[in-house]
């Protein structure tokens, strides 16, 4: 079909959508399977990059004045902790780094 086609995706999607974009792009390319009238792609609220997302929420939040500057500092030592916590591929970074997002 010639069809217009679109990868979209939320949230943890982010990891996903570009992957898979990224392989229709090659296929087409290389005459691989069948052709995918591939025409754009969305990501909404995209987890893309967790370590760099989670350590600028905070200061971003700051920033706009969504949280005040007490909230700021003392979130400043979780962002760290959720940070650590993603680099050493640990089991606790989601509840560490959802206290960020839910205060």
């Amino acid at each position: 079909a010639n069809l217009p086609f679109y990868v979209t995706g939320e949230s943890y999607a982010g990891h996903y959508v570009p992957a898979v974009s990224h392989r229709i792009f090659q296929g087409n390319t290389n005459k691989e399977g069948s052709y995918i009238n591939m025409k754009g792609l969305a990501i909404g609220n995209g987890l893309v990059s967790p370590v760099h997302q989670y350590g600028d929420y905070v200061p971003f939040a700051a920033d706009n004045n969504v949280i005040t500057s007490a909230q700021a500092a003392a979130l400043n030592g979780t962002t760290a902790s959720c940070v650590s916590l993603i680099a050493s591929n640990s089991p606790l970074a989601q509840l560490i780094c959802n206290t960020i997002v839910s205060t």
